[in-house]
């Protein structure tokens, strides 16, 4: 049972005529109120079992559990094999997450899409209570929710991360101000106690600052698929962003208060240094995609359009200035084009016009601290 506060802002004309006017995808017939899990996984043999079991021992049981093996060179695929028939597995030559994501999702025969990672676990009560909140909101197309954080040696160590974890969250005023309306989900369910708490409501223009929305905790209607295609596989670092963009213009959002996924923090992560440089490109270039999709949302927000392409190519080359400085220097004089006074703006000039010496002697420094502290 839901009882809101206020009732859902109905789609703007703009989006109706999106979804009219889109070339429809044909998927799987589905299977009414099943969640179908997509794990992909990549040389995660030491994480994935523990990920596979916690959605297993889901207290939501119209469920399959689809995990996509991207061309693991581990032993990732015999600890899968371990669980035999009670999970779908698919092999892929190594194509990256957006590929592996896409593999899974044009297997899933459910209503629902739960996304998932080979190393991250599941609340007892995630998929119960994200189905139940896509069935008492029919206008919302995606559900997410809060997380807690942990590593191999510190168990959780924050009981809602999203907020450290997103820029965007923060600088927007938190979940209050981002979901205009509220709602108490009451819930039977075996670990959280009702009621649950869940904010809802349009947030595409809200996107544009930064996203916040989790990834690994993400349930959508399979059909959105249909709507606005699957992830785009060129982009390596931050498919997920673009994809979640696209969502949010078709429908509303909610996001559920309380954790529902424990997040592995680790150095292994595509969220790590190796793609500093690169994810803000990406941004830089999904918001550049949606600037031609969507010509009216660019005229009415130009400012923060020039804004985040800006601080995202000056990120970019802040990120790169130590192994392709000739590059770096290019982004910085576009970006800072664009947004003179961004605050990222110092730091990435320190770097990028440091003396060749210094940045080896950093180099080395680096390699030094990283070699002790595997030893």
């Amino acid at each position: 049972m839901i009882i809101a506060s206020a009732p859902l802002t109905p789609a703007s004309s703009d989006i109706a005529a999106t979804i009219a006017n889109t070339t429809r995808i044909p998927v799987n017939k589905p299977v009414a109120g099943r969640v179908s899990v997509i794990i992909a996984a990549y040389n995660c043999a030491s994480t994935i079992a523990a990920a596979v079991q916690s959605c297993l021992d889901q207290t939501y049981t119209n469920t399959e559990i689809i995990v996509v093996d991207d061309g693991s060179n581990d032993a990732t695929a015999s600890v899968l094999d371990g669980f035999g028939s009670r999970i779908q597995i698919i092999h892929q030559a190594n194509g990256g997450l957006a590929s592996a994501r896409n593999t899974g999702a044009r297997a899933a025969t459910g209503e629902f899409v739960a996304w998932m990672d080979g190393d991250d676990l599941a609340m007892p009560d995630r998929l119960a209570v994200q189905a139940a909140a896509l069935v008492a909101l029919p206008d919302v197309v995606l559900v997410s929710s809060d997380f807690s954080a942990f590593t191999v040696a510190q168990e959780d160590f924050a009981g809602s991360y999203i907020g450290t974890y997103y820029n965007a969250i923060r600088q927007l005023g938190g979940a209050t101000n981002i979901y205009p309306s509220i709602a108490q989900l009451t819930w039977s369910g075996q670990y959280l106690a009702p009621p649950v708490s869940m904010r809802y409501g349009l947030v595409y223009k809200k996107l544009l600052h930064g996203n916040f929305v989790h990834p690994p905790t993400v349930m959508m209607r399979r059909h959105v698929f249909e709507v606005i295609g699957y992830f785009d596989e060129s982009l390596r670092y931050n498919s997920d962003y673009d994809l979640i963009v696209r969502a949010a213009r078709v429908g509303a959002f909610a996001f559920i208060e309380q954790s529902l996924l424990r997040y592995r923090l680790s150095s292994t992560q595509m969220s790590h240094a190796a793609a500093v440089g690169k994810i803000p490109l990406e941004t830089a270039a999904i918001l550049r995609k949606v600037q031609v999709d969507d010509p009216a949302i660019y005229a009415a927000h130009q400012a923060l359009f020039r804004e985040r392409v800006g601080q995202s190519l000056i990120l970019a080359a802040d990120g790169i200035a130590a192994t392709n400085r000739r590059t770096a220097i290019v982004l910085l004089a576009r970006g800072l084009r664009l947004h003179p006074l961004c605050h990222h703006a110092p730091r990435a000039l320190a770097r990028v016009l440091a003396p060749e010496w210094a940045v080896a002697a950093v180099r080395r420094l680096k390699r030094m601290l990283r070699e002790r502290r595997q030893r």
